[in-house]
């Protein structure tokens, strides 16, 4: 009986240790996870209130600031180069009685 009694407190502590360690591991990671989110994401957010959005609650058309605030955030997303437009130009012609798909400048024949 003293053997299982010693036992079972072995175990109770070691559990107790165990649960601890994932304690401050998960504080420890939780820390440095919110430090590199920080880094990562270190930027500005713009945020603006809009008052009329082409719409009343009735469904009627109105003022809209939507577009003045669209053109107003393009020209920030630019000067602080926020991202880069992939635009992608695409045409299609005959050539030899083929399709041919041109995306930015390639070719590609489509139908043989």
């Amino acid at each position: 009986m003293e053997i299982d009694n010693q036992l079972s407190n072995d175990k109770k502590a070691h559990q107790k240790a165990l649960k601890e360690i994932e304690k401050r591991k998960e504080q420890e990671f939780e820390t440095i996870g919110r430090e590199k989110i920080k880094e990562l994401f270190d930027y500005q957010i713009p945020i603006v209130q809009v008052e009329k959005a082409g719409i009343t609650t009735t469904g009627a058309k109105c003022e809209n600031e939507l577009i003045d605030v669209a053109n107003e955030f393009r020209t920030y997303r630019q000067e602080n180069n926020l991202w880069q437009d992939n635009k992608l130009e695409v045409s299609y012609k005959l050539v030899n009685d083929n399709l041919v798909r041109v995306i930015n400048g390639e070719e590609q024949v489509i139908d043989e």
